[in-house]
């Protein structure tokens, strides 16, 4: 790769990690709706709720991301404008760390491997933005530079000391990677640290181990059926003789760690600072690779980005701050590639997502539909978009607050018991997922909410009995000009009406109720029996859904009948015609 070594000149670096940087903040924007998913859902609904920082078992560096939400909170600023400065705040408490990095401690590689290191290995955190492992990145690449550069006078000590002490609690895989990192360093260096360095490290060792013994208790509710050990540090499962439990939390969570061990040993016994420098850039694109083709975790690639991120950060410190490198221009060019196929990668990721909370938002106007505020839905009526619908009690409020739209709760029996919803009294409702508070702890200005109690959206009432025509007379089907792609599977949004003052009932009983469809393609093939796809809810007067289609091998305009199907009893003959394109 002929990787060369500078004297901290390395402006090709620092001019992608503005480019990289300046990306993060457009996707940001563009895809804020989306990046409410996962955690960050439950974190905001926290913050616009309580007017105060959302701080989860310990992890205080989320802190600095949540600093201009909380303030409009305070200030009472429109849901929209809380919401947007929510992800605007992460990029910016990046921003600052990088600055510090570039204007600070004059280090343009550390600048611009920081952008390119939060744009490579990222696809999937990106759209969850509350990850403490990746928020205590940047501060741990201030701290070893800080080491590298010296440490002179007491406030400096302090400084590094606090700084250490947030990045420790960030995630407890820190519990190791500081410790290694500082190893690194200082063998790098070849020298040994001076004595306020060891009152330093012992001081963090200290920490460490308070850290590591220490209870990280989730908060407990009564739907929870929580494994007595899960989220306790090690002193208490050792005392309760939870061995397996033990080895888990000491093994399995420094995985990362451990790995990053094996590459110090490389460095410290081969002295080829090339060698090591070769194997992270390996290792990057080693990543990109397994992703791109789907060979580890093809449904998901969040639990391997926490693996290699820990991997690609130690990549970050040993290239701008043990070694200072200046890249050939053909590895610039393969980073180049790099960012642009992560972009890409994001890109697609946020399309899916964008289609999920289209589909959210379907369900919430065919809730808003009946005279109440909290609903639950049956994860078997659910297409594929749904995706972490564990989330949803905090992800549904969130999106009416912003959109001026009276307040809906939704909440899945995939991940609540639909026995433990309707335990819940009509006057609580999810604060967080699986979490039960009274309306007492409403922040009624965001979330007014009146009594009510939890519906299902979905009813199992048998329909098949009843006549065709009630259904053919009365059902309608509309959807805007669609193209398909010929021999592919596609998901065409397509509204029903009812016309009915029954509701058309969704739950999967002994009357298994679907959408499917007939077709004719260009060339005059009929086509009887199309896919099914479940309704998403009852519908009471409409509803908006995505109906799963087996596009045509055949190109030109297809006429699509859309019907109501009684799996293995009936089709309701409905028979409105749909022109759809295929291409």
């Amino acid at each position: 790769m002929n990787i060369q070594t500078t004297s901290n000149r390395n402006n090709a670096l620092l001019y992608l990690g503005y480019i990289a940087s300046v990306t993060y903040l457009v996707m940001g924007l563009v895809f804020a709706r989306e990046r409410l998913f996962s955690d960050s859902a439950g974190y905001l609904f926290q913050i616009m709720n309580n007017e105060s920082f959302a701080v989860m078992h310990k992890r205080f560096v989320s802190v600095f991301a949540q600093i201009l939400p909380v303030i409009f909170t305070k200030l009472s600023l429109h849901p929209k404008v809380v919401f947007y400065s929510f992800f605007f705040n992460d990029w910016l408490y990046f921003f600052i760390c990088s600055l510090i990095l570039l204007l600070i401690q004059k280090n343009k590689t550390a600048f611009g491997l920081l952008w390119i290191t939060l744009t490579v290995s990222l696809t999937w955190s990106f759209y969850s933005p509350v990850s403490e492992l990746i928020q205590g990145f940047p501060l741990l690449l201030i701290i070893v530079i800080n080491l590298s550069n010296g440490l002179h006078k007491f406030y400096q000590y302090l400084i590094n000391y606090l700084l250490i002490v947030i990045v420790l609690y960030s995630h407890p895989i820190y519990n190791m990677f500081v410790p290694l990192c500082v190893a690194t360093l200082y063998l790098s260096k070849n020298r040994y640290p001076n004595k306020q360095e060891i009152i330093l490290f012992s001081l963090v060792l200290i920490t460490i181990i308070v850290r590591y013994i220490g209870f990280d208790t989730y908060e407990n509710s009564p739907l929870e059926n929580v494994n007595p050990g899960a989220g306790k540090g090690a002193l208490y499962n050792l005392t309760k003789f939870r061995f397996g439990t033990f080895l888990s939390y000491t093994i399995f969570k420094y995985t990362g760690a451990l790995i990053l061990v094996l590459l110090t040993v490389l460095f410290t016994f081969t002295h080829k600072r090339i060698l090591l420098t070769f194997t992270t850039f390996l290792i990057l694109w080693l990543y990109i690779v397994i992703i791109k083709f789907g060979l580890i975790f093809p449904e998901t690639p969040e639990p391997f980005e926490r693996f290699i991120f820990p991997i690609l950060m130690f990549s970050c410190i040993i290239l701008s701050v043990i070694i200072d490198i200046r890249i050939s221009s053909l590895a610039f060019i393969l980073l180049v590639i790099g960012v642009i196929f992560q972009v890409a990668r994001r890109i697609e990721f946020g399309t899916i997502l964008s289609q999920r909370y289209t589909m959210i938002q379907w369900i919430i106007e065919s809730a808003s539909q009946q005279p109440y505020q909290k609903f639950y839905l049956n994860s078997n009526n659910l297409n594929p978009f749904l995706m972490s619908g564990w989330i949803l009690t905090n992800e549904t409020p969130i999106l009416c607050a912003i959109n001026d739209k009276p307040i809906i709760q939704l909440a899945t029996t995939g991940d609540i018991p639909e026995n433990k919803i309707k335990e819940l009294s009509d006057d609580q409702y999810f604060f967080f997922p699986w979490w039960v508070k009274n309306y007492s702890a409403i922040n009624s200005r965001y979330f007014k909410m009146s009594i009510t109690p939890f519906v299902n959206l979905n009813s199992y009432g048998e329909q098949s009995h009843l006549p065709d025509s009630l259904f053919r007379d009365n059902i309608s089907f509309f959807t805007n000009k669609y193209t398909l792609k010929a021999g592919k599977e596609a998901y065409v949004p397509v509204t029903i009406y009812n016309n009915n003052k029954q509701p058309i009932a969704s739950g999967l009983g002994n009357d298994q109720i679907f959408i499917s469809y007939h077709y004719i393609d260009s060339k005059g093939n009929f086509v009887w029996d199309g896919l099914r796809t479940p309704l998403l809810t009852d519908i009471k007067s409409s509803l908006t859904q995505y109906v799963k289609i087996n596009a045509p091998d055949v190109k030109g305009d297809c006429i699509f009948e859309f019907d109501i199907m009684f799996e293995g009893k009936k089709w309701c003959d409905i028979k409105d015609k749909i022109v759809l394109t295929v291409e």
